[in-house]
């Protein structure tokens, strides 16, 4: 079937309007396609920022590729032309990927940096967080951003906000259920944002918080991950479902391979969604084009490998390509065109 929009020439919401009826009834009675609605980062330009090289340093270095391609990660530029980062959070829109927060030589950090995905080249100046935090983590619906808890020398319950399309210093949004380093685990559909709360001193959290990103307000329960993990990192979603993978475990063997994910529509428990091929903590996520996702790296481990999911179904990940500089954590990626 053609789709609506090209076959009328007018968006989705506006025919709904003129003939007061809704999407499912156009398509039966039209025959035509109304395209399903998908979040601000499915595309195919997967990019990444700074990190750590494992028993190296941290670099300023951002690294892309296309989520069509099983090849290695390729140079995109630098956060700033002097800045080395890790620990931040990402946020973005189809077009635009901001950095916030983060480590830098011991110090947290309060800056924000954008890149354009389509282009390769150095990060530009966005503003500053309402508090410096490193381990702070984003997530978002392309139009608002948000960066969630993490360490500003002691544990943080904030959450600040960005527009994405404009640059600007960040607004305060409210405050989680508790002070955590949510870190890399955020993740989104287009009505809630949702992120473990990752580490609070100690390797033993299962809870999830998320929040309705149009408004403001506290953070709400979301449900448990299925065992103790703190550093798992959004892997992939569609707006049906959103997947998670790795971290780090409170005991021997310290790191896992496995991936849960829940309907972020509605709030509950993690359901097992498969395992990876190699384990990974601190690794690079929010890397998906609607149909497959990908994580990036991961520290402690070595973990130089791109490892890729379809989202839609269950099943273990697979070899995706291997990170240009080497084995990257305590890094964050986003994805657009």
């Amino acid at each position: 079937m053609a789709e609506i929009e090209k076959f009328m020439n007018i968006a989705v919401g506006d025919i709904e309007k003129i003939m007061n009826i809704a999407k499912d009834d156009i398509e039966k009675i039209m025959g035509v396609e109304v395209p399903a609605s998908s979040t601000s980062y499915q595309g195919n330009r997967g990019v990444a920022f700074g990190g750590y090289i494992v028993n190296d340093a941290a670099i300023a270095d951002i690294e892309y590729k296309a989520m069509s391609s099983d090849g290695n990660t390729l140079d995109f530029g630098d956060i700033t032309t002097t800045t080395t980062r890790f620990l931040a959070g990402t946020v973005g829109n189809d077009s635009r990927a901001v950095c916030m927060g983060g480590e830098l030589d011991g110090a947290v950090l309060n800056e924000m940096d954008y890149i354009t995905i389509a282009s390769t080249g150095d990060g530009t100046d966005f503003g500053d967080t309402t508090v410096a935090r490193r381990y702070g983590g984003g997530s978002g619906n392309g139009t608002r951003g948000i960066l969630h808890g993490g360490h500003t020398g002691s544990q943080s319950n904030v959450i600040d906000y960005i527009t994405v399309a404009s640059t600007g210093d960040s607004t305060d949004f409210g405050n989680m259920t508790r002070a955590s380093s949510t870190y890399n685990s955020g993740n989104a559909n287009l009505t809630r944002g949702i992120w473990w709360m990752s580490w609070d001193g100690d390797y033993t959290n299962k809870d999830a918080n998320y929040v309705t990103i149009a408004s403001t307000g506290d953070a709400g329960d979301f449900g448990d991950w299925s065992f103790n993990v703190t550093g798992v990192a959004a892997i992939g979603l569609i707006e049906s479902k959103n997947i998670w993978g790795g971290g780090r475990l409170p005991g021997y063997p310290w790191i896992t391979d496995a991936m849960e994910y829940v309907n972020p529509a509605s709030t509950g428990d993690s359901t097992d969604q498969g395992d990876l091929e190699s384990v990974a903590r601190h690794s690079a996520g929010k890397f998906t084009d609607g149909t497959r996702g990908e994580l990036w790296g991961g520290s402690a481990v070595g973990n130089t490998e791109v490892q890729k999911i379809t989202i839609a179904s269950s099943g273990d990940a697979a070899h995706a390509g291997d990170i240009r500089s080497g084995a990257i954590g305590d890094w964050e990626g986003w994805t657009g065109d």
